[in-house]
């Protein structure tokens, strides 16, 4: 098997395009790297003339760079350069004229790769199940495998990301999402290297901006946005700006259509916006060389638009292009707009699957497979004996009321839920608040502002609500916003800053213990405002609330916020106990044998995300926007109160692993705080849980952070003044996967679909996405076949065999109860273990985990130390609002990020 690749295609011919008002007059374009869908439209061209002219089928492309053949290209005279005319390719995509021709040049890489030790192992045992396959290798099969997936198709697709194929619809596509963008629906395939080689299959749901008039996007998404330019408001004109970068248009002059990217919304109309005409000789402007040499009609004062830096078009003439992936994030409408049209039933979802899978293999295909050895079974694959794991018993505090005297109260969860408000008894540690305040920050000439009245409701049933669980609110609250109402999102966030500080130091002065925060809705930027005043300022603990909620006054809210309160005021709302009736080793019981469970995780802004700062009178400067980590910790033997450190680091160039530096100090703080709080005990145990890893930077991940575990472990010592060493187990968490099964009522389960593979054809299951670098997402969901259907799996549903790895130690995890849609297990990787759990152990004790996340009564799609890591790290970022002028030197902003010490010492768990 020979990898040849092709060069990024200069075009051979200059590709002039006229129409457009611009310095160059409509003159050439220089070479250039060939934007998207280019590649994909040309080499399917290439690859169908290729395989007509050599009678060579087994020739396939992941429509990027690389090509794959199962013969040396060489023997077919195919490697050297080939030319393909814009002409030939689809027209419905590329949507634009273009007589232009690239030239594709395909070069031997001189990679091969020997299957027959693979195929020998898959005939003879059935399985890879402990074959251990050298990862270059597998990466690369999965490359390649990939690639044949993507010649499956016989519709107009658009190849996005490593594996979905999203179908190029007739009309706009699934459904509106809007403000200009809609959702294009696919499928995501892609094969990957299990016990056997799997097919995974999934529906894909995907953004996209609607191909419709410039203006038209402009004014859906940006309200009472004016014709007039000159009459945009500073804030519309960013939004406009933002939405349009990079933008592929098209529009049409004298019956040509010409398009290109936007790289500037320019600040002033098409009348005042000018360009020399070299062709005459002489400046003009935009609106005059339009309506004068073309004859087009433009309202004068419309927006206009710069192309690939060189032309000005008005926007008013501008069509956005059809098949552009939207890849900036969704606003709270267009989100939920997309759960919509994403969520379907598991019965549903199965059947979607299904009928995308079968529609893959068709006649025009055959001959591609049969050269490659597949074909496409049309059958699940059950798997058989596979478990529910029993969920943990929960241990609430002392019965009240009518339960007084009766000890504490046991809990067992049922489908994953419990609700600790129908029983009378307290909270396992309850605390007291003596001082409190409630203050409205914003939200001033709001008419669903909550009014004085509504304010007094919500605090007396803070108060009703918390004594029925021990948590005793010992006065009334202070109430002092009347300086905090008028602040505004908006307005710079230092301004609001300094004025919250002003008030939260007065606060203390008469030992306040809570201020709760009424903010006019959620993701409000004056919450960023209130954490940095109370959190690195004044050393104060707030608890914020979105004032719709205050209105309402539900019970079920309060509760809710009350369950973060007392956590974060130090308390224990329940604990965890083994249930007797169950064959776990007190090895996992974290009340017996003292363990620091710890999660850790790292967030990303949007791939080219910058934020211009000023770096002199009238000079600014474009900076990128950091990577936050955020790393938790229990701090006590009941594994409830967690720590938190945070950090901002330089996100890691393209393809290389992102570990979290300086782990070791963050480890050894935790591990010093864990020893206070317990009055000296020492972890003999650390349980790590690490997410957005992909399966290709396991390596790297692993060295380099056991490393830094291992240096903080180092610097102290044990009881006998030894050094100190704990016995370390590293877990991956990843959420999503490209694979599915199935599990009927007799306990067994059934991927989706599977390509067999060699000589001998075999029915595969549909496997979990285990390509490199993705971050460890997959998107891998279990379907339940129960008495009432198929639904979705009850949680503690394990799976640890045939779509796991060759021959490490992984499993996936469905821990929650699916409240809407089809649910998605977790996938759970086993990267070192000292302790030598058992697969049952270290299952039961995950699984657990999932149980103890303090923000609801429910069991949790990820073990709580992760999600909390998620949490810490959205705390950095709310942290640095405002701070834009650090970004270029992270040091300096992780010192401005550290937290005030009576936050750090009296409230570690400040953050849920």
């Amino acid at each position: 098997m020979e990898r040849v690749k092709r060069d990024d295609g200069g075009s051979s011919k200059a590709r002039g395009k006229k129409g457009g008002g611009g310095s160059g007059g409509g003159g050439p374009l220089p070479p250039r790297r060939l934007p998207k869908p280019i590649p994909q439209l040309v080499l399917t061209v290439l690859l169908k003339r290729l395989r007509k002219n050599t009678g060579h089928f087994g020739i396939v492309s992941d429509l990027s760079n690389n090509i794959y053949s199962t013969e040396p290209l060489e023997q077919f005279n195919v490697v050297g350069v080939h030319s393909v005319r814009m002409a030939e390719v689809d027209q419905t995509i590329l949507q634009e004229d273009d007589d232009g021709e690239i030239k594709v040049t395909i070069t031997s890489t001189g990679q091969q790769i020997d299957t027959r030790q693979m195929q020998w192992e898959l005939n003879t045992k059935g399985t890879w199940r402990g074959f251990e396959l050298e990862t270059s290798i597998k990466t690369t099969l999965e490359q390649v495998n990939n690639a044949i997936v993507k010649s499956l198709p016989t519709y107009k697709f658009i190849p996005l990301g490593r594996s979905n194929l999203i179908r190029w619809p007739e009309n706009q596509g699934t459904g509106d999402l809007g403000g200009g963008v809609v959702c294009w629906k696919g499928i995501s395939a892609n094969v990957a290297m299990g016990w056997q080689p799997y097919l995974s299959a999934d529906l894909s749901h995907c953004a996209f901006l609607a191909d419709t008039k410039v203006m038209d996007a402009l004014k859906e998404k940006i309200r009472d946005l004016p014709n007039d330019v000159t009459q945009w408001k500073p804030w519309q004109f960013q939004e406009a700006k933002s939405f349009l970068k990079n933008v592929k248009i098209r529009y049409k002059v004298n019956g040509k259509t010409i398009g290109g990217p936007v790289t500037e919304l320019l600040p002033r109309s098409v009348s005042q916006e000018t360009f020399h005409w070299e062709e005459k000789g002489f400046t003009t402007s935009v609106y005059d060389y339009f309506t004068k040499h073309h004859g087009i009609k433009l309202n004068k004062n419309g927006p206009c638009l710069e192309l690939r830096k060189r032309c000005k078009v008005p926007a008013e003439l501008c069509i956005i292009k059809k098949g552009q992936s939207f890849s900036r994030k969704l606003d709270d409408k267009q989100t939920s707009n997309m759960l919509n049209v994403a969520k379907k039933a598991p019965a549903v979802l199965k059947c979607e699957i299904e009928e995308e899978i079968s529609n893959l293999p068709t006649q025009d295909n055959k001959e591609i497979m049969s050269a490659w050895g597949m074909n496409i079974g049309n059958e699940m694959l059950f798997l058989k004996n596979t478990r529910v794991l029993a969920a943990p018993q929960l241990r609430y505090g002392p019965g009240n009321g009518s339960n007084s005297g009766k000890g504490d109260a046991i809990i067992t969860p049922k489908e994953g839920q419990w609700d600790p408000w129908s029983g009378e008894y307290a909270f396992l540690n309850s605390k007291t608040v003596n001082v409190w305040t409630i203050v409205k920050v914003g939200g001033a000439g709001d008419k669903f502002a909550p009014n004085d009245d509504d304010i007094l409701q919500f605090a007396q049933q803070l108060r009703n609500n918390g004594n029925r669980k021990g948590i005793s609110f010992k006065t009334r609250p202070i109430r002092d916003d009347g300086k905090m109402a008028h602040l505004r999102p908006n307005d710079a966030a230092a301004s609001n800053v300094t004025q919250l500080v002003e008030l939260f130091e007065n606060l203390a002065t008469q030992n306040c213990d809570l201020v709760v925060s009424i903010i006019p809705r959620k993701n409000s930027p004056l919450y960023s405002h209130i954490k940095q005043a109370a959190e690195l300022h004044v050393g104060l603990l707030t608890q914020c609330v979105v004032g719709q909620n205050v209105t309402k006054g539900q019970d079920a809210t309060v509760q809710n916020i009350l369950l973060k309160i007392n956590s974060k005021l130090g308390g224990v709302n329940y604990a965890m106990q083994i249930p007797p009736d169950i064959e776990v080793l007190n090895q996992i019981d974290i009340m017996r044998c003292p363990m620091l469970i710890m999660g850790a995780d790292v967030t990303h802004p949007p791939p080219g995300s910058m934020k211009k700062i000023q770096i002199g009178k009238g000079k600014t400067e474009d900076v990128a926007v950091p990577s936050f980590v955020g790393v938790t910790g229990s701090i006590d033997m009941t594994g409830m109160p967690f720590m938190m450190d945070i950090r901002a680091q330089r996100k890691a160039d393209r393809g290389a692993a992102e570990v979290i530096q300086d782990l070791d100090k963050i480890v050894l703080d935790m591990l010093i705080m864990f020893r206070r709080q317990t009055k000296g005990i020492r972890p003999r145990k650390i349980i790590y849980y690490r997410d957005g890893v992909g399966e290709g930077q396991f390596p790297e991940v692993l060295h380099t952070e056991m490393l830094a575990m291992r240096k903080a472990c180092n610097s102290l010592t044990d009881y006998d003044g030894s050094p100190y060493q704990p016995k370390i187990t590293f877990v991956t968490v990843q959420k999503q996967d490209n694979g599915r099964t199935d599990k009927d009522n007799r306990n067994r389960f059934s991927p989706s679909y599977i390509i067999p593979q060699g000589e001998d054809p075999i029915n595969f299951w549909v496997q979990p996405d285990h390509t490199p670098g993705r971050q460890g997402r997959h998107k891998t969901r279990f379907f339940y076949h129960s008495p009432r259907g198929i639904v979705n799996p009850p949680p503690g549903t394990v799976v640890d065999k045939e779509i796991v790895h060759q021959t490490q130690t992984d499993f996936y995890l469905c821990s929650h109860a699916g409240m809407m849609g089809t649910s998605r297990p977790t996938r759970y990787h086993v990267l070192w273990d000292d302790s030598n759990f058992t697969a049952d152990e270290i299952q039961h004790l995950t699984y657990y985990l999932c149980y103890m996340y303090v923000r609801c009564n429910k069991s949790v799609r990820i073990p709580a130390p992760t999600y909390y890591a998620h949490w810490a790290a959205a705390r950095a970022k709310a942290l640095t609002d405002g701070m834009e002028e650090y970004f270029g030197n992270l040091p300096k902003l992780n010192e401005r990020m550290r937290r005030h010490e009576e936050i750090l010492k009296n409230n570690p768990m400040h953050f849920v």
